[in-house]
């Protein structure tokens, strides 16, 4: 991108400079994807609980009685 005036450039520079936008937006934008998408496989609500470590079998059985 020049940050010239647009009238100043011909029609072709013109193309030139809004095809760099939108493949600096398309890039942007498959970035932020992909960066979510590795986030959302390390945050997977699929995965079974993990057992508590303070409840013993005793208070384990109590409660189920």
């Amino acid at each position: 991108m020049t940050g010239c005036d647009p009238n100043m450039l011909t029609a072709e520079e013109r193309l030139d400079e809004v095809a760099q936008i939108v493949a600096r937006g398309l890039l942007r934008m498959l970035s932020r994807k992909r960066q979510h998408s590795e986030k959302a496989e390390t945050i997977c609500l699929d995965k079974p609980a993990m057992k508590s470590v303070h409840v013993t079998g005793n208070k384990l059985n109590r409660r189920t009685q």
